[in-house]
């Protein structure tokens, strides 16, 4: 994720941060941790599974620690570690579940290679999870083909594993994104599909994370898809997504902030875990010049300071909801937000502090991390402090 380019309009305010305050530490101690747990197997448990509930809520977060492990310190161990399990996850894929004993819908048996997971005893294909799947690897396939010395090594193995997804994730619901199935529900299941505008917000959105990145690559110069002219459709979805999403999100007016519901019928609030896919999807469309704003930037930033941040510097808490509320011990799961620290170097600090804490206070992790989402968040502030001490200098010189 390009922070520079997404925030370069606040650079004004980024300057004056970053010469009034101070940054608070350069992200090595974080990666020191990140590394020793990368290094002694705690990222081999999900890698090999076939059930796309534990690729998605388990393994993908290790892919994205692995990314910005990377940016941070430019090391190739983490495209190795990268490789190899992208490979792992792509060579078990299959058309139809070998389970015969699990209930299964015979459109399954269509040709398209995936994952899929059982629901109330019956295999389901989820676009949300195939979503959550190939995002990283996306992220991966864009990074190493940025950079020619990085493309030179390491971009046919990428290009190969977005080929894979392109032709099969991307190729099945390509072919049944018009469906409509007579269903008394809609879980985001091929077998009951009936459009992604009846979805909870955050499962149609990684959808669109990943329109957007694979618009992208079709713009690359050395375009490493099969079919890039299938771009215009990518680009289209991604905005119809886009505005759908915008014209949902709410706003409090006294804090000019955003807050949205989890789904269309408002049944809850949206909760940081889940609406971190939401946050992503439109930073992504920022990115891509889709519908969001600086202004939206600004909205979601104060979303986090002011919502979601208790303003308590000594003893920081984050809830777990968008707009406040319930458990105040959620900051692990503040993966994207914590990008929007670059921004306001209080949040950054409060952040450490909250993250410090979690991973030295809970018994469980005994001052260790473990891959998975917690690993995730903190290796993107650790990128986040490595950016600002970046930034500053460039600021104050």
């Amino acid at each position: 994720m390009k922070l520079e380019r997404i925030f370069a309009k606040f650079k004004l305010q980024l300057i004056l941060c970053w010469i009034i305050v101070p940054c608070i530490a350069s992200g090595a101690d974080w990666y020191a941790k990140l590394l020793t747990c990368a290094t002694t197997q705690q990222d081999t448990f999900f890698y090999k599974s076939t059930d796309s509930q534990i690729l998605a809520w388990n393994e993908s977060f290790v892919l994205r620690t692995y990314l910005s492990c990377y940016q941070i310190e430019d090391d190739s161990l983490w495209i190795d570690k990268a490789i190899h399990h992208c490979r792992t996850i792509l060579s078990n894929m299959r058309d139809f579940p070998e389970v015969p004993q699990v209930k299964t819908w015979d459109g399954y048996r269509d040709g398209f290679s995936g994952w899929g997971t059982i629901r109330q005893n019956r295999y389901q294909e989820l676009l949300f999870h195939d979503a959550i799947i190939a995002i990283p690897i996306l992220r991966f396939t864009l990074l190493i083909n940025q950079n020619p010395a990085t493309a030179t090594h390491y971009g046919y193995a990428f290009s190969e594993f977005t080929r894979t997804i392109e032709a099969n994730i991307i190729g099945k619901w390509r072919l049944h994104w018009e469906d409509a199935r007579e269903s008394s529900t809609h879980d985001g299941s091929l077998e009951q599909w009936n459009g992604w505008d009846r979805l909870p917000h955050h499962q149609y959105a990684a959808m669109g994370t990943v329109f957007c990145l694979l618009a992208r690559l079709v713009d690359m110069p050395n375009c490493p898809l099969k079919h890039p002219d299938w771009g215009e459709w990518y680009t289209q979805n991604a905005f119809e997504m886009a505005n759908f999403l915008k014209s949902h999100l709410k706003i409090d007016t006294q804090l000019a902030a955003y807050y949205w519901d989890y789904d269309l019928v408002g049944s809850r609030i949206e909760n940081i875990n889940q609406g971190d896919f939401t946050l992503e999807f439109m930073l992504a469309a920022k990115e891509n010049r889709l519908v969001f704003d600086d202004m939206d930037l600004f909205r979601l930033l104060n979303t986090l300071r002011f919502k979601i941040w208790n303003q308590d510097k000594d003893n920081p808490q984050f809830y777990y909801c968008v707009n406040g509320g319930y458990s105040e011990d959620s900051g692990f799961q503040l993966r994207t937000w914590v990008f929007f620290s670059l921004l306001d170097l209080n949040l950054q600090a409060a952040l450490h502090k909250n993250l410090s804490n979690y991973i030295n206070q809970n018994p469980i992790l005994n001052g260790e991390l473990r891959c998975g989402k917690t690993s995730c968040t903190i290796a993107n502030l650790a990128y986040v402090l490595k950016q600002s001490r970046f930034f500053q200098q460039k600021a104050v010189h």
